[in-house]
């Protein structure tokens, strides 16, 4: 691993993953000190293998899968 790799082995939902670093994926919010949500301030988005992906914090990582969550 290295800081912004996580390699996955289990069937767990990307939200139950990230509880486990301590950041909440709810709906179309990223929760961490502050919350990143769809809005007026910026947009949430997440791209999977380069694909934009709406499932957000119900997706289940596979092997190999490139994740970015990123606001703008």
């Amino acid at each position: 691993n290295d800081g912004n790799k996580v390699s996955m082995y289990s069937q767990l939902a990307l939200r139950q993953v990230l509880e486990k670093f301590k950041v909440k994926l709810e709906g179309s919010c990223l929760i961490t000190n502050q919350s990143y949500c769809n809005g007026k301030s910026g947009n949430l988005s997440m791209i999977v293998n380069n694909e934009e992906a709406y499932s957000y914090g119900d997706y289940v990582p596979q092997e190999k899968d490139v994740i970015k969550v990123m606001y703008s």
